[in-house]
């Protein structure tokens, strides 16, 4: 009986030993509240537009570092923001394949990730990584959309054959053909399906001729 005891201690000292090296190590990867990651995010991005990348790359490992909370919208903007920089960075880094590496994994879409920001990016980095003639080019080939009624981050997608690159594309839906009162504008009509469906987004005004 004594030794069915002593087990029973051994194995809750062993569980309550595990307990708490899992929590320090939790809070240990957690340094910073929801607040001053937001700060981090806020000074990683000012930092950037000045050009000082190292230092935003310094802000940024701290705002990954930041406990946003139990809310997953929370989570899913502040790594939306996050990851979105985390990409220019790479693009004024000229490693246009790992920004679109980056771009590519976002998603939370309809938690508060800012996807059409995130699609907006890719085609900049598209034209940086191509040029601007040649991807505007590529997309005038485009005439069909897949839908991928699955994924609610990218629920549609287009095969760009000339660059072997899958540009997935939507989750945040927008209408942004409006007039300075807010009134829709009449669209060309068109039976491009890949128009009819892009056109709803604004990454689409970048390769619009």
């Amino acid at each position: 009986m004594a030794v069915v005891t002593l087990i029973h201690m051994k194995l809750k000292f062993v569980i309550l030993f595990l307990f708490f090296m899992a929590f320090f190590g939790w809070s240990q990867t957690t340094k910073y509240d929801y607040k001053d990651g937001y700060n981090f995010i806020s000074k990683a991005e000012k930092s950037f537009k000045k050009n000082k990348i190292e230092k935003a790359e310094e802000y940024l490992v701290k705002a990954k570092n930041s406990n946003f909370g139990f809310c997953g919208n929370a989570w899913a903007s502040a790594y939306s923001s996050i990851e979105l920089l985390e990409a220019q960075i790479a693009n004024k880094k000229k490693n246009y394949n790992l920004s679109l590496k980056i771009l590519d994994s976002i998603n939370g879409c309809n938690y508060g990730g800012d996807c059409n920001r995130r699609d907006v990016i890719k085609i900049e980095t598209l034209f940086l990584k191509h040029g601007k003639n040649k991807v505007i080019e590529a997309f005038k080939n485009v005439t069909e959309v897949n839908e991928n009624n699955d994924d609610q981050n990218n629920p549609y997608s287009v095969f760009l054959k000339e660059f072997n690159y899958n540009f997935n594309f939507g989750g945040s839906y927008t209408i942004i053909n409006v007039d300075s009162d807010g009134e829709p504008i009449e669209q060309t009509q068109t039976t491009n399906k890949f128009i009819i469906v892009a056109r709803r987004y604004k990454f689409y005004k970048l390769i619009e001729n």
